[in-house]
């Protein structure tokens, strides 16, 4: 799955990687989804119309209080991605994580 940089919250959403080493912030992503999600997580829906696009094939969460960086050189592919709309949650979860508002 591309996920928008974690700079993307103050640029626009942009897949390019971040720095001269080529990184990405990708969040972890789980089956797994609570009962009571956390406010920094973001429930991709199987019946939500835009969820073909992100290649999973059950719904799932994403975990965006776990980031981690990572150079594309470990990237082996991309799943899918995120709808416009979605990357919008994900830039005012990660603006009201990193106290950006």
């Amino acid at each position: 799955m591309t996920f928008p940089a974690a700079r993307s919250v103050q640029q626009s959403a942009s897949r390019e990687p971040i720095g001269p080493h080529r990184h990405v912030a990708p969040a972890f992503i789980t089956s797994r989804v609570p009962a009571e999600p956390l406010a920094t997580d973001l429930v991709l829906d199987s019946s939500d119309p835009q969820f073909a696009s992100t290649g999973l094939h059950v719904s799932s969460t994403l975990q965006l209080h776990r980031l981690m960086t990572a150079t594309t050189t470990l990237i082996r592919r991309e799943l899918g991605q995120l709808s416009p709309e979605m990357q919008e949650e994900v830039s005012n979860c990660l603006r009201e994580l990193f106290g950006l508002k």
